[in-house]
C-alpha cells in the first residue's frame, strides 16, 4: 500500500478501537498534504472496570453437569461500539457529499469490524483499505507514505 496515491480531496480514515482521525488531502496526489477534518477519541476502561458480572452458568437438560459460559469481553464491546460510531459518521459525511473517495487504514481486527458497518455510500466511495495500525503517526508521516 505504500506508494499508493491519495487523490486531491480524498479522505483518509486512520483508526483503531479507541482513536479515529479523518483527514482530507488538501494537496495533490503526488504531494499530499493532510488536513484534519474530524477526530474521535474514546478512553476505554479496562475490561474488569467495564463489566464485573461473574460468568453465567448453564445446566444441561435433565439435571446434567453445570458448565460456565464464556465471559463477555467488555473492552472489545466498547471498541465495537466506538467503531460503529465512526462508520456512521463516515456514512453521514459521504451522504452530505463532503467526501467522494475514502481510504481506510486500521488494524486487521478493527478493519474487519468496520467492513461490517459500512453503509452503501461508504462502500461506493471506498478507494481502498490498509490493515495497519498507524494512529500514532503525525499527518506529515502519513502523507509521506502516499507521496509519489
Amino acid at each position: 500500500m505504500e506508494g499508493m496515491l491519495l487523490p486531491r480531496n480524498a479522505w483518509l480514515l486512520v483508526c483503531d478501537g479507541a482513536t479515529a482521525r479523518i483527514f482530507a488531502n488538501e494537496g495533490n496526489a503526488d504531494k499530499p498534504r493532510l488536513g484534519l477534518h474530524f477526530a474521535f477519541d474514546e478512553k476505554h476502561d479496562s475490561a474488569h472496570e467495564l463489566g464485573t458480572d461473574r460468568p453465567g452458568r448453564l445446566v444441561a437438560p435433565g439435571g446434567g453437569p453445570i458448565s460456565a459460559t464464556e465471559e463477555t469481553d467488555w473492552h472489545a464491546k466498547a471498541e465495537e461500539t466506538f467503531l460503529k460510531k465512526v462508520a456512521a459518521a463516515l456514512e453521514d459525511a459521504i451522504k452530505g457529499e463532503e467526501a467522494r473517495a475514502v481510504l481506510v487504514i486500521a488494524p486487521p481486527k478493527a478493519l474487519g469490524f468496520l467492513r461490517d458497518c459500512y453503509g452503501d455510500r461508504t462502500r461506493k466511495a471506498l478507494a481502498g483499505e490498509w490493515d495497519k495500525d498507524l494512529t500514532a503517526l503525525s499527518p506529515e508521516a502519513l502523507a509521506a507514505r502516499f507521496a509519489g
